[in-house]
């Protein structure tokens, strides 16, 4: 009974899952059908909004205009005409105008005291002279030494061949007097050994008178020997004749001439020229210290022409404050001030800036694009407050600038043509620079172009209202057209604006009354 039931049970519970499957069926079909409608309205609802976007859509033809390009860019009012003024020395100040006053050319700036005023150009007069007189001072000196330098130089040639040629003359008294001495030495010494030999061979030829016989001797010898003895005792009694007739021919020179008293006053005399010698070499060192090299001279020269040139600068620069009194040298104002009432100037020092206001400048600071389209002589309007003046860029600066957050730029000055009273030094002003003006040049609405990665392009229409994609050179532009220098016809109608950018080959809806009635509609 049980298992009936429980089998009955399960096919109570098939059933109902069968059920819901086919309920969840139901259920997922009818929620399929309402999203493919829903999607069919979305796809209705946007291709009709894409429609009315389209609809409505602005062509123009390409048309020739007058194009003015210019930029405008903020700067800073400067003085083109600025003069620092500085005195030689120190100046006591008894008065000065303040900073920033507007004065006209001639009236005071500022008025020295009296008495410092004048012990100042006393003092630059005094160092004028003391300076000139250093100057000459030292060529003089200069000269004086290179004077005595060459003096003691022609000395030290003088006295070099003198100590020369007495030096040779001592060396040659001193090689005589020995040559003398050893022919005296020798002929002594021949003397002596002749006198001995004739001596001994003497006694052999001599008899003993009363022991022996005539011509015996009394060694036992022969008369032959004798007789030889006796030629060679005189052959010795000649030579020693002859030695001393040289030797007393010698000693007689020598008493007409005395050597040794001649080398002395020789070796004397050549004492004195090496003193001299000396001395004259003494001298020149001294007067090369004197008159220096040849740079320390041409320093000396150098130095003259400084002193020269600043001769007369120091009461040049007084002589303009004539009584003491600093005037303004033109119209303008006074933007730096050193120093005041009661206080000195410092010496070759600026004490004060006085700059003009005729003739004026706006310093700006250009970007990379703006130096791009630039060139010195392009025309600007400039507008000071509520004045808008003439102007022309005068000057673009070679070297750029960075700033601490890493900004480049380049700075540009542009004239003030007409300046009047109501420009001031510091003051931000803009200009607006024209940097191309074009007449009569095929150009459409700037609005109308578009760039990619290929270049420029602008979309047209047809006849039938298709549209095609045109790439373009452009030139010029300025705020509402730009050139076009090719790609385009006269023909061409230029898409110019549009609420959703156009697909090339699609329709799009114009609403230009000229283009629909071109096509006739």
């Amino acid at each position: 009974m049980s298992k009936k039931k429980d089998v009955e049970l399960t096919r109570e519970e098939r059933a109902k899952k069968q059920k819901r499957k086919r309920i969840l069926l139901i259920v997922g079909g009818v929620l399929l059908f309402f999203f493919i409608v829903i999607v069919v309205a979305v796809i209705i609802i946007a291709k009709n909004i894409s429609n009315s976007f389209a609809s409505g859509a602005e062509v123009e033809k390409m048309e020739a205009r007058d194009i003015q390009s210019s930029f405008t860019i903020g700067g800073t009012i400067q003085s083109d005409n600025t003069v620092n003024l500085t005195t030689p020395s120190a100046i006591l100040v008894a008065d000065a105008i303040p900073v920033g006053t507007f004065v006209k050319k001639g009236d005071p700036i500022l008025v020295f005291d009296r008495t410092s005023f004048d012990e100042a150009y006393t003092l630059a007069d005094v160092q004028d002279t003391i300076s000139m007189n250093t100057y000459l001072s030292s060529m003089e000196k200069m000269d004086d030494a290179l004077t005595k330098l060459n003096a003691a130089q022609a000395d030290v040639n003088k006295y070099t061949k003198l100590v020369n040629e007495q030096q040779a003359l001592v060396d040659s008294l001193k090689a005589g007097m020995t040559d003398t001495d050893q022919r005296i030495a020798q002929l002594q010494s021949k003397i002596a050994i002749a006198s001995a030999e004739y001596k001994e061979y003497s006694l052999y030829c001599e008899p003993l008178n009363g022991l022996k016989g005539p011509g015996e001797s009394p060694y036992g010898m022969t008369q032959e020997a004798m007789q030889t003895y006796q030629t060679y005792a005189d052959q010795k009694a000649a030579e020693i004749a002859q030695a001393q007739r040289e030797l007393a021919a010698i000693q007689d020179g020598m008493g007409n001439v005395n050597q040794t008293t001649q080398l002395t006053e020789a070796n004397t005399k050549l004492a004195e020229y090496k003193t001299e010698l000396a001395t004259a070499k003494g001298k020149v060192e001294s007067y090369e210290a004197a008159a220096g090299n040849e740079y320390d001279r041409e320093n000396v020269l150098l130095n003259g022409q400084i002193t020269q040139i600043n001769i007369g600068k120091g009461t040049e620069i007084l002589d303009n404050y004539a009584d003491g009194i600093v005037r303004a040298p033109y119209d303008g104002v006074l933007i730096a001030l050193t120093t005041t009432k009661g206080n000195y100037t410092t010496p070759n020092t600026t004490f004060a800036t006085f700059a003009s206001l005729d003739d004026v400048s706006l310093l700006v600071s250009l970007t990379k694009k703006d130096l791009d389209s630039l060139d010195v002589g392009d025309k600007a309007s400039i507008k000071i407050l509520d004045k808008t003046y003439d102007g022309v860029v005068s000057q673009v600066n070679r070297m750029a600038t960075t700033t601490a957050n890493g900004t480049t730029s380049i700075g540009a000055i542009v004239d003030i043509k007409t300046p009047d009273d109501d420009i001031y030094i510091g003051l931000e002003g803009k200009a607006t620079i024209t940097t191309a003006d074009e007449t009569g040049v095929n150009s459409i609405p700037i609005e109308a172009l578009n760039s990619d990665n290929d270049g420029d392009y602008v979309y047209v229409v047809d006849n039938k209202m298709t549209v095609s994609k045109k790439y373009i050179e452009t030139g010029i532009s300025s705020a509402d057209y730009i050139e076009v220098k090719s790609g385009l016809d006269e023909s061409d109608w230029v898409v110019t604006s549009y609420t959703i950018e156009p697909m090339e080959g699609e329709t799009l809806v114009v609403s230009t009354p000229e283009y629909l009635e071109q096509i006739g509609q």
